[in-house]
């Protein structure tokens, strides 16, 4: 019998079928090692005989791992059976994982046979992407999400854009995420709009995401800094401060001074970072406007970015500034700057 198990798991490996009446008689052998070798080599061989075996053996174990691999086999033959033409057999297999594998004992085959679905039908499996999108596991949404980014097909854009507003809450940011790595710039107008929902989770997929799908970068600033003052928690200032990195330029960098003056604090904070990050003295006097703020972290970021933002027509403003500072921290920031001034 060990030598049964060898000779059909070296047939397994060149995926012949021509000992697939073996393979069956060899199922029913009440040896496990030889029981998974038979499943084996019948699932690699895609012979249609096989079919109603593998799928009684997997359906017997509840379509979960166990030591004869049956449902693992189970999905194996539908990738064999596909390599071989036959695409119904592969869809009648994947389709009954997808139906039956629902907890963490077997979500691997569900998850193994959408993705051999996107493998076969490419944007014909659209269908079965967005039931993944409407599921309640996480792990299994995200499969489906990274399956998409195989599929080079414009339909798949307008698919998800029609599924988001069905979509549970959970997943939505999952697909602004999905947008925004296609790269498909029809899929900017409702990103954008994503920037006001009501969840923060959204909001912030959606900084990250619009950058990747304007035309051009100037596009994404306006909408970008009203999501800033608009926003003033912590997620959102640091979302909006990282998109905005990627799209600010010397051309569009004073569109931020607008945004400096009508903010909140928080908002004032991330502006004034993003000024400092951009180096450019031009902008020193709209930040040394806020080194007497009454609120501490404005004044500190402000004096602090003076370090970046100081020339040497600023030295008699940094001096003013530094006879009369008294803490520390800004002491050292202020001698830096007029250092580099």
């Amino acid at each position: 019998l060990a030598c049964a198990a060898s000779v059909m798991n070296t047939l397994a490996e060149m995926g012949s079928d021509m000992a697939i009446n073996e393979f069956i008689s060899w199922y029913e052998s009440p040896e496990n090692s030889i029981k998974r070798a038979s499943l084996n080599a019948m699932a690699r061989s895609g012979n249609p005989a096989a079919y109603p075996v593998l799928s009684k053996a997997a359906r017997a174990v509840k379509y979960r791992w166990e030591t004869t691999g049956a449902a693992g086999s189970f999905l194996t033959y539908a990738r064999a059976a596909a390599g071989k033409g036959d695409r119904n057999s592969m869809m009648k297999v994947c389709r009954t994982l997808i139906r039956n594998c629902n907890d963490r004992d077997n979500i691997q085959f569900k998850t193994g046979a959408l993705s051999t679905l996107v493998d076969n039908l490419g944007a014909g499996s659209m269908s079965y992407i967005l039931e993944a999108l409407g599921s309640n596991d996480k792990s299994y949404r995200n499969a489906a999400l990274m399956f998409i980014n195989k599929v080079d097909d414009s339909r798949v854009t307008d698919d998800l854009m029609a599924f988001y507003n069905k979509a549970k809450p959970e997943a939505r940011p999952e697909i602004i995420r999905a947008l925004g790595n296609r790269k498909d710039v029809r899929a900017a107008e409702l990103v954008e709009s994503a920037l006001s929902d009501i969840d923060s989770n959204v909001r912030v997929e959606a900084a990250e995401a619009l950058v990747k799908l304007v035309k051009e970068p100037d596009d994404a600033v306006k909408p970008l800094l009203g999501y800033l003052v608009k926003w003033q928690n912590i997620m959102d200032q640091a979302a909006a401060g990282s998109a905005l990195k990627s799209v600010l330029s010397g051309r569009n960098t004073a569109m931020l001074i607008p945004a400096l003056e009508s903010s909140g604090n928080p908002g004032k904070r991330t502006i004034i970072d993003l000024l400092a990050w951009k180096s450019d003295p031009a902008y020193f006097g709209n930040v040394f406007d806020y080194v007497n703020s009454s609120d501490d972290q404005v004044k500190s970021a402000s004096i602090k970015a003076l370090v970046n933002l100081s020339s040497w027509n600023d030295q008699q403003k940094l001096i003013g500034l530094l006879e009369q500072t008294v803490n520390p921290s800004h002491t050292g920031d202020l001698q830096t700057a007029l250092g580099n001034a």
